[in-house]
């Protein structure tokens, strides 16, 4: 079933991000979307089952429904800010800077701020208590979590390097174009803009201290705001033109983003993206082995094949990584 939900909640990343950006004009909303489903992170990540993809979803849910003007969409959002959080723990502060803006949204009284952002931090409080009982639960405390300790996880040191990687593989995978974002606050100024970038940069800021990755996949950390980049890289272009009062301009919007789009493309098939089910195929070959070659009583010492050994091949697995080393001796 994990396989058959990736793909659904890949689905409602795209339609939060229509509905998100449709904030800037049907046009941007449209094209925007197309550059989401041909984006080769969301590509990558929509077809294995991990926890990328369905927060990126939430997370662009919240974020479309905090956005609108309907009754109710701050306790909706909420709502989804709070699945989200159960989905992605360490990604809260995203739903802080949700708050803010419900909280200093221009257009609205100042009765009517506080009445939204109130009714968002109540609707968010399920989520994180269902987190911190969970881990107060399994690892002893509400800020800890099965990852291992905050010192081993996170050092200043890592910040330049990751930086570079992060910048680098956006840059790689959704091509240079993607810069055009930092032009919105000029071409795009406003609440929802700043509402866009402030998401971007505190989703970066909370991995560029994290543990340095070497494979352009761990752009994942970034999804759930990298679609709020390509809406503002739509909605610049459609600014920009427009600026220019070119004439057919619906027709070169399109253009330029349907052109993008293709570049995502073969920037994806450039990728093992579409061969990952045959590289991924080795667990399940792997599992199937050690069951029909060891006896019901095997232990079998791994790490990788851990979860294989026991889900495919029936057979109880010894993480040699996981071992105390007192213990060994």
């Amino acid at each position: 079933a994990a396989c058959f939900v990736l793909p659904l909640f890949a689905a409602g990343l795209v339609a939060a991000t229509s509905m998100f950006a449709s904030r800037f004009g049907a046009r941007v909303g449209l094209l925007s979307s197309l550059l989401v489903a041909a984006s080769p992170i969301v590509l990558y990540q929509a077809i294995q089952p991990m926890s990328d993809v369905p927060a990126a979803a939430l997370w662009m849910l919240a974020v479309a429904l905090a956005t609108g003007t309907r009754r109710g969409s701050s306790l909706l959002s909420g709502v989804a800010t709070s699945a989200a959080i159960v989905v992605r723990p360490n990604l809260v502060p995203l739903g802080i800077v949700i708050g803010l803006f419900l909280l200093l949204r221009p257009e609205r009284t100042w009765i009517e701020r506080l009445r939204s952002a109130a009714i968002y931090a109540v609707a968010c409080i399920p989520g994180c208590a269902i987190v911190a009982m969970t881990q107060q639960a399994f690892y002893g405390s509400p800020l800890a979590s099965g990852y291992g300790s905050l010192s081993g996880l996170f050092a200043f040191g890592n910040v330049t390097p990751n930086l570079g990687h992060y910048l680098g593989w956006l840059l790689a995978t959704d091509t240079v174009a993607i810069a055009l974002a930092a032009l919105a606050p000029w071409f795009l100024p406003g609440a929802l803009t700043t509402l866009a970038l402030a998401m971007f940069l505190v989703n970066l800021g909370l991995y560029v201290p994290y543990v340095v990755f070497d494979d352009w996949s761990y752009l994942r950390f970034l999804l759930p705001t990298i679609p709020l980049l390509l809406v503002l890289v739509v909605a610049v272009v459609d600014a920009i033109l427009r600026r220019l009062r070119t004439p057919g301009l619906a027709w070169i919007t399109a253009a330029v983003v349907i052109a993008l789009a293709l570049l995502f493309v073969r920037e994806t098939r450039a990728r093992p993206t579409l061969v990952l089910g045959q590289i991924e195929a080795r667990f399940e070959r792997a599992g199937i082995f050690v069951g029909n070659r060891l006896p019901p009583n095997a232990i079998v010492v791994t790490s990788s094949e851990s979860g294989s050994v026991r889900f495919y091949g029936r057979r109880q697995a010894l993480v040699w990584d996981q071992l105390d080393p007192e213990w060994v001796e």
